[in-house]
């Protein structure tokens, strides 16, 4: 509805959409405004701990108190004017607009003989201070986290990515929350395809409310039902600037310090922001180490499940003797013994994430040791298997990736029943078939298994890192050092005396 020229009319329908004075953090302020020797009547609009009141009355209520009496200019050009001071001053004629934006931290000001409103950014709501990563730490490296709010988290990402082709696009994003939403992008670096995809997504979603990026990312992703993620998130500034410079996109939700990074590969959610910061020797030590726990959380169990009921004869005498001696006491079979531990070692995982801080070594304590010992003592499971679930649990904590980690808790089960159906057989059969379905999907049309699906693609710093002189210049490897030699060229050193 457009806004109207007389004050009383908007007052009326002003007081009906913001429910006053029945909402009590609705603050509508009543003043007079004189212009040429005539007093016209003005008010505005906000919302109390969304706005900074500081502001208000020294950028609003004071610049318009302070009009000159003979300006020989228009009402509504002096008001602008006057309120030129504020950064960002949008000028609206319709209702829907202005209370869009006084909901997202800004003061609407009525006068009298203007049918326009004038909407100023006031922001001043407490926000939660930039910290340390929580999920993604790291030794070598930023110690920036995003935060809650959208426009500190943009600036964190432009500070590293100094470009004026750095593209950040605005959306709004669910038809009554009206979440505000930014896509970053490098031009020129990201292909357009992409994000045109990216965009026409974004504008295809038809929801009420959005209020994290993990519902964000189930509406942007291709497939709802594949077990691994096909976008990446991330609470790293340093992370997120990096994937721009690679020609990838970034999205950021406001109200969640979780960003969005698309499109992605398998390769992608098992490296660390640390890994290009180390030494060649170190960061590949630590992938080879990373890749090794990802095998034991995945196939350990259903391994030890093959090759104790199908095939033992692959099991050296000594220890076989040694798990069928542990085992003679217990009552189930290995496949229920190992499920059912599995499941106990998930509830305390779960348990040791959902209660307090304080209480969480506690139960790591308890479910270690009583529960452990005692469920051995009891002969209820036998010591080989608290071995394997330990392991396995363990190898499940090195995956970098936390929406990963419940893809191999899920599959860990498809496995192990796989192995306890036919052996060999049946986990071999799992691995082809999921090997298939990482080969069948994308993110955003790009292949997951790239570049190792596409032979024209360089494919180096996938599994191992490689060094960072080849890292950023492939044509001409180390052209930074050329002619020097280390061996002939002289040390200068100044004499103290």
């Amino acid at each position: 509805m457009k806004i109207f020229s007389e004050i009383s009319k908007n007052e009326n329908y002003i007081k009906s959409a913001m429910y006053i004075p029945l909402s009590a953090d609705a603050i509508f302020r009543s003043f007079a405004v004189m212009h040429e020797g005539e007093k016209h009547k003005a008010f505005l609009i906000y919302y109390e701990g969304l706005v900074s009141n500081e502001r208000i009355d020294q950028f609003i209520l004071q610049s318009l108190h302070l009009i000159p009496q003979k300006s020989g200019d228009r009402l509504e050009d002096t008001v602008a004017d006057r309120l030129l001071s504020i950064n960002q001053l949008t000028i609206e004629t319709e209702f829907e607009k202005v209370l869009d934006k006084v909901n997202y931290g800004g003061c609407a000001v009525f006068i009298d003989t203007i049918d326009k409103a004038y909407v100023l950014d006031v922001k001043g709501w407490q926000m939660r201070g930039i910290s340390e990563p929580a999920t993604e730490a790291v030794i070598r490296g930023s110690q920036e986290a995003f935060i809650e709010t959208m426009r500190i988290n943009t600036s964190l990402v432009r500070r590293l990515v100094r470009q004026e082709k750095l593209i950040c696009e605005s959306f709004t994003i669910g038809s009554k929350s009206k979440t505000p939403c930014s896509l970053m992008y490098i031009k020129d670096k990201a292909e357009s395809e992409i994000v045109a995809e990216i965009q026409r997504r974004i504008k295809a979603i038809d929801t009420e409310y959005i209020t994290d990026s993990g519902e964000l990312e189930q509406l942007l992703e291709d497939f709802s039902f594949f077990p691994s993620p096909q976008i990446l998130s991330t609470e790293r500034p340093d992370r997120a600037a990096s994937a721009l410079m690679e020609g990838k996109a970034v999205v950021i939700l406001d109200g969640t310090p979780f960003v969005l990074i698309m499109p992605i590969n398998a390769f992608d959610l098992v490296h660390t922001p640390e890994d290009k910061a180390l030494r060649v020797p170190y960061g590949n030590l630590v992938r080879i180490i990373r890749i090794i726990a990802l095998v034991f959380s995945l196939l350990l169990p259903a391994l030890f499940i093959a090759v104790c009921n199908f095939h033992q004869e692959t099991i050296p005498v000594h220890l076989l003797f040694a798990i069928s001696a542990s085992r003679r006491a217990v009552p189930f079979s290995l496949i229920t013994e190992l499920i059912l531990f599995e499941i106990a070692f998930e509830i305390i995982r779960e348990a040791s994430i959902r209660i307090p801080s304080t209480a969480g070594s506690a139960i790591g304590i308890i479910g270690g040791l009583i529960i452990g010992q005692a469920a051995i003592d009891a002969n209820i499971v036998s010591p080989i298997v608290i071995i394997i679930v330990a392991l396995t649990g363990i190898g499940s904590f090195t995956i970098p990736n936390y929406s990963l980690t419940f893809s191999y808790r899920i599959l860990k089960y498809v496995y192990i029943l796989l192995a306890a159906t036919a052996g060999m057989l049946g986990l071999t059969f799992g691995i082809a078939v999921h090997i298939c379905l990482l080969c069948n999907s994308q993110s955003l049309g790009v292949p997951f298994l790239a570049p190792f699906s596409d032979s024209t693609e360089k494919r180096g710093g996938r599994l191992l890192v490689d060094p960072v002189w080849k890292r950023y210049s492939y044509k001409n490897p180390r052209k930074w050092a050329k002619g020097f030699n280390s061996t002939k060229t002289p040390v200068k050193t100044t004499k103290i005396e």
